[in-house]
């Protein structure tokens, strides 16, 4: 929500337009060509690795756009595929690193290594934009029915237990029950409002390396609940002013 959001709200400042394609509009290759220069692309690879589709298609809807990577894409790309040394052509997803023209990150490691690389690279963190928060904190809090809401999606050991745990101690709401994939503003609102925690995490969902990617997490303050995050090294040093929690002892 607040990266659409956010997104098509700058582009009104600047007169340009925005438009979001879905997973099956990109699958299918229905997306409008856009030779201008000026255009923008920002992407997930997730969702070019389910529609099998990658960058050169990209290319060939918008050859002289410029590349954005969205999310943790760094990270995945570096550490799930490890393009660099063994792959650097790979069938799907991002085609060429270096076809990217700006790679974003919250972590040292992943900026360092692939600056040392020649990519160009720069520092960023998922967070809630004045724009998000100015059009959160006028809505009514609601009635807290709720101990926790968690947006985790997709799960593995770890996220595994770690929610056995919690919902045999407490009244969770986990991933599109708690309104992931919703971009209903006040959906969204409600669902934060009736929680008394929101749990941030740093836990991997397709890997095995932790990273800051929940954006929503840092809604919950707006809506009058509680956020507590894990002690991800590079979050902590650098971000994190609300309540830590051991990432390995539940």
């Amino acid at each position: 929500l607040s990266v659409f959001e956010d997104l098509k709200h700058l582009a009104g400042l600047f007169g340009f337009i925005f438009h979001y394609y879905t997973l099956d509009e990109v699958a299918a290759g229905l997306v409008d060509r856009d030779t201008s220069s000026e255009a923008l692309v920002i992407f997930e690879t997730a969702v070019l690795k389910v529609s099998k589709r990658n960058t050169r298609d990209l290319r060939k809807w918008f050859p002289n756009a410029k590349l954005v990577t969205l999310s943790s894409e760094a990270r995945t790309y570096k550490d799930g595929y490890d393009h660099f040394e063994n792959n650097p052509t790979r069938e799907f997803e991002i085609y060429n690193a270096y076809d990217i023209d700006l790679w974003l990150d919250i972590n040292d490691d992943i900026v360092e290594d692939y600056r040392k690389k020649g990519l160009n690279i720069d520092y960023w963190m998922w967070t809630a934009s004045h724009y998000m928060i100015d059009t959160f904190l006028p809505l009514k809090k609601v009635e807290k029915t709720q101990d926790i809401i968690c947006l985790i999606g997709h799960r593995r050991e770890y996220r595994n237990a770690l929610v056995a745990f919690l919902e045999a101690r407490y009244k969770c709401q986990w991933g599109k029950g708690a309104g992931a994939g919703n971009y209903d503003t006040e959906h969204l609102h409600q669902s934060f409002s009736s929680s008394r925690f929101v749990l941030g995490t740093t836990s991997p969902c397709w890997w095995t390396n932790r990273s800051m990617k929940g954006f929503r997490d840092w809604l919950g303050p707006l809506c009058g609940t509680v956020l507590i995050y894990g002690d991800y090294p590079d979050v902590v040093k650098k971000y994190i002013t609300c309540p830590i929690y051991k990432y390995d002892d539940f």
